[in-house]
């Protein structure tokens, strides 16, 4: 969710926030498990923001300011 915030906040709020329904789907889509454990894979979650959608924010960044226990892994709370 927390991703999708930053997400929406790059896009000017333009986007509401998706349902809980539309954050699982995106959350196992990057790697993550429906039962909300498990975690995304920044690779993919990198190369989706960059390549499949062009955007030019900085992901990197972004993901390592969701990274809120600093294990390196982004986790369904921190997503």
């Amino acid at each position: 969710a927390e991703f999708l915030r930053a997400f929406d906040k790059h896009n000017g709020g333009a986007r509401e926030l998706e349902d809980e329904l539309d954050t699982i789907d995106a959350f196992v889509a990057l790697g993550g498990n429906a039962d909300k454990t498990g975690f995304i894979d920044t690779a993919r979650l990198i190369s989706v923001v960059k390549e499949e959608f062009g955007m030019t924010i900085k992901i990197e960044r972004t993901i390592a300011e969701l990274d809120k226990d600093k294990d390196g892994k982004v986790n369904y709370q921190e997503f």
